[in-house]
């Protein structure tokens, strides 16, 4: 929650943290969750778009008194919403290793579909070999496997 309420926290810290078992469910004595708190902050900040400077100070001040007019957020474009797409995946997943299996078995099951020909594998020679499976002179399936567990995607790290 902590992490999803700041504006200048990377998404990688949020995954780096669900990736070691942080329970993106758990909820504080407000009821608030980390995906509620990211959520709140999205629509409660304002956008500081100049990376080469520091953002202003907290809040806006009135010249003639000195005394603080409003509060005002600041983060950095795109974090906010960058945490909050990972945590409704994760959540639409139901836990941090479905949603990084979950590329690899769409893979499964797009292989599976072209075997059967109810997909066209993709245009590229080495991918329609690699999709169409044994029986459609492809890869062997032990060799499938192998390049499977190679292969990984941006959610992996």
């Amino acid at each position: 929650m902590c992490a999803t309420s700041h504006g200048f926290t990377s998404p990688g810290v949020v995954k780096q943290l669900l990736q070691y078992g942080a329970d993106y469910s758990v909820a504080d004595g407000v009821g608030d969750t980390a995906a509620s708190c990211a959520s709140i902050l999205l629509h409660t900040s304002t956008v500081w778009n100049d990376p080469h400077s520091e953002p202003p100070l907290p809040s806006e001040y009135d010249y003639e008194t000195g005394e603080p007019i409003r509060e005002v957020t600041w983060r950095a474009p795109g974090v906010v919403e960058d945490m909050l797409a990972l945590l409704r995946g994760v959540e639409a997943a139901g836990s941090w290793k479905r949603y990084v299996r979950e590329p690899r078995r769409d893979l499964l099951t797009f292989r599976r579909l072209v075997e059967r020909g109810r997909a066209a594998p993709p245009d590229e020679i080495v991918l329609a070999r690699l999709f169409a499976g044994s029986r459609a002179r492809g890869l062997p399936d032990v060799l499938f496997w192998k390049v499977l567990s190679f292969w990984r995607s941006e959610r992996d790290a």
